[in-house]
């Protein structure tokens, strides 16, 4: 198509020869070639040089559908194990609610996960049974937690404390300041720079600040019961 617009003038005046010429003045082409003809012959010509484009042109559309379905396939695998990984962790939830019942306290449902997780992973554990990890308001409550917890005297269970935020912890319940503390004389210290959440310590029933990524015990709190 390119070479066509480049030289359409000298196709314009090449058919103004051929109509011009003896040969066709003898047969009467003088009345059929004239400038209409002409400028249908090079329509023709652009056609056909278009029609030659579409091959590589459909080539290259049916590529990219292929392409587009393979990454379709792909994102429908990704979608399914993540389902997948989410019915392990309900059918676990399950598994343990029916193990253990949930503590009442002063108006509060407690639940002591037993497994071992990462704080970011107890709390969406704790928020799959609909609450948050444990938001301690008090003495009294914090006393009521450490009478039942069970473990060693280093066993430590996740509480929903953070100070993602350097130096300024929250709980992740309603992102409220904490007011009321029980750390751990010395702490919380953020030893190496990456001690962001709050464990509460079984022996002492007091608090520490630790990895996020450490794998303990845990504590969700909300407000109904199984």
């Amino acid at each position: 198509m390119i070479f066509v617009i480049e030289h359409m003038f000298t196709l314009l005046i090449l058919c103004t020869s051929i109509r011009n010429t003896r040969k066709f003045r003898t047969i009467h082409c003088n009345q059929v070639m004239d400038s209409s003809m002409c400028i249908a012959f090079i329509l023709v010509v652009m056609a056909i040089d278009v029609s030659n484009s579409f091959p590589s042109v459909s080539n290259k559309t049916m590529d990219e559908l292929k392409t587009f379905r393979e990454k379709l396939k792909q994102f429908g695998v990704e979608i399914k194990n993540k389902f997948s990984g989410l019915d392990t962790d309900l059918q676990s939830m399950e598994s343990d609610i029916a193990k253990r019942n949930f503590e009442k306290y002063n108006g509060h449902c407690y639940y002591f996960g037993e497994d071992r997780l990462s704080w970011f992973d107890a709390q969406r554990k704790c928020q799959l049974i609909g609450g948050n990890l444990v938001k301690i308001e008090d003495s009294s409550e914090n006393t009521w937690l450490k009478s039942n917890t069970n473990g060693a005297g280093t066993t430590a269970y996740w509480i929903g404390l953070t100070d993602l935020v350097e130096g300024e912890f929250r709980w992740t319940s309603d992102q409220e300041v904490v007011s009321y503390k029980h750390f751990v004389s010395g702490q919380p210290n953020n030893s190496g720079g990456k001690q962001n959440c709050v464990y509460f310590l079984y022996s002492e029933g007091k608090w520490n600040d630790a990895p996020c990524e450490n794998n303990y015990k845990y504590i969700c709190e909300h407000d109904f019961c199984y």
